[in-house]
């Protein structure tokens, strides 16, 4: 049997709605999101009986209730591009989180901007991006000291787009 997938695209898909779940085991995760490994790592501490991570997405047309995008009968032509309409991750028991303020600080350093390459050489862009980064270093010492006091937790991610007069035709 042959299949011939060429024809297929996302429009063809007018709802969805997935699920998952997985355990974490107890312990101190790092997680290196930073490739300069003298500076603190993202970490995740996991209490003794686990972590249940659970995730929930919904995909269907906007302005569409969860009933009618499931509905087969509705015409595509009353339909919008298909959107994601909310998704949503569960820690429970909340995760407690380590290194956060760093990790956000070192976040930008992963992504590649090309286009500031041509920039670097403008001096009074060179002057403002070492203000920038001498602010930063005494902004992150700052927000570091506070979070060894207080204990960053996170229980909930939730994404709740808001969109603008979708319409099938545009982009």
């Amino acid at each position: 049997v042959e299949a011939n997938y060429s024809q297929l695209s996302a429009e063809l898909v007018h709802a969805l709605q997935a699920s998952a779940s997985v355990e974490l085991r107890k312990g101190i995760h790092s997680i290196p999101l930073n490739k300069d490994i003298t500076r603190p790592q993202f970490t995740i501490f996991v209490k003794e009986n686990g972590c249940r991570i659970s995730a929930k997405t919904t995909v269907g047309s906007g302005g569409f209730s969860v009933k009618d995008d499931f509905d087969v009968t509705k015409p595509v032509k009353s339909r919008t591009k298909t959107l994601i309409k909310r998704a949503e991750i569960l820690f429970e028991p909340a995760l407690a989180l380590g290194n956060v303020v760093p990790t956000l600080v070192h976040l930008p350093q992963l992504f590649e901007d090309n286009g500031a390459a041509s920039l670097q050489r403008v001096p009074i862009v060179t002057l403002a991006r070492s203000l920038i980064s001498n602010a930063s270093a005494v902004a992150e010492k700052t927000l570091w000291a506070l979070e060894k006091i207080c204990q960053i937790n996170l229980s909930k991610i939730q994404l709740l787009p808001f969109y603008k007069a979708a319409s099938r035709h545009k982009p």
